[in-house]
C-alpha cells in the first residue's frame, strides 16, 4: 500500500498530501473518475517480497475489507459521525495514512467505493471537510444504473443505500445544502420500506418532530 503516490489527479483537480499529512484538495470539477488504474507504471504493480504478489490485488483486498467494515458499522451505529470515527480507528490500527487511503479509493475502479469516499469528505477523514464533494459522491452512486442492476446483497446495493441515507441526513440538518426536512423524510421513508434499519430510526425521529 506504500506504493501509492502522494499526488494524484482526478476530475476533481489535484490532490496534494501536505507535510502534516492532511489532504488539500484544489477543486476544478465536481465529479470523480473511479476508473483510473492504481498504478500507471506496470513495472510497479508486482512486488518482489513476497514474490508474485500483485500490489493492486493487495489494494483491492484492503479496500474491500474497509468497505465491508464501513457497511457493517452503518448497520450498527445510530449516527454517521460514529461510523466516521470507527473508520479512522480502523485505518489507524492498521498503521495506514488516511490521506493515502483516500487517494487509493479515488484511483480505484469500483464504483461502490464512492459512498465511502463521500464519508471521508463529509467528516474530513484524511482531507478537509467538503460537504459539496460528499454530496457529489453520494449522487454518483445513486444515479449509477449499473449499481441498480446488481444483486441485493452486493457491495453496490449497500453503497447505494448508504449514499441515499447520507443524502437524506445532510438535507435533514442542512449540511452542505439548504435544509429540507420534507425531502429528508421522503428519503428515509423510501429506505425504510427497503428495510434499511438506520433510515427507520430517523424516520421515527421525523414523525416525532413533525417533519
Amino acid at each position: 500500500l506504500d506504493n501509492v503516490d502522494t499526488k494524484s489527479k482526478s476530475k476533481l483537480g489535484e490532490i496534494v498530501v501536505s507535510h502534516d499529512k492532511s489532504l488539500i484538495l484544489k477543486k476544478s470539477k465536481m465529479s470523480v473518475n473511479l476508473n483510473t488504474n492504481i498504478e500507471s507504471d506496470p513495472s510497479k504493480t508486482v512486488r518482489s517480497d513476497p514474490p508474485f504478489i500483485c500490489a493492486s490485488d493487495e489494494i483491492d483486498s484492503f479496500l474491500k475489507k474497509l468497505f465491508e467494515f464501513f457497511n457493517e458499522q452503518f448497520n450498527k451505529q445510530n449516527h454517521p459521525k460514529y461510523v466516521a470515527q470507527l473508520i479512522k480507528k480502523y485505518i489507524g490500527d492498521l498503521n495506514k495514512n488516511p490521506a493515502k487511503v483516500l487517494i487509493m479509493m479515488l484511483k480505484h475502479k469500483h464504483d461502490y467505493l464512492a459512498s465511502l469516499i463521500g464519508l471521508f469528505y463529509q467528516f474530513g477523514i484524511g482531507t478537509l471537510v467538503d460537504s459539496q464533494i460528499a454530496l457529489e459522491m453520494y449522487s454518483q452512486v445513486i444515479g449509477n444504473l449499473k449499481i441498480k442492476e446488481t444483486p441485493p446483497e452486493s457491495c453496490e446495493i449497500s453503497s447505494r443505500l448508504i449514499s441515499e441515507f447520507s443524502t437524506g441526513f445532510m438535507y435533514l440538518f442542512g449540511t452542505g445544502v439548504e435544509q429540507d426536512q420534507a425531502k429528508a423524510f421522503q428519503i428515509f421513508s423510501k429506505l425504510s420500506n427497503e428495510g434499511f434499519a438506520l433510515a427507520k430510526a430517523y424516520l421515527g425521529e421525523c414523525f416525532e418532530r413533525g417533519y
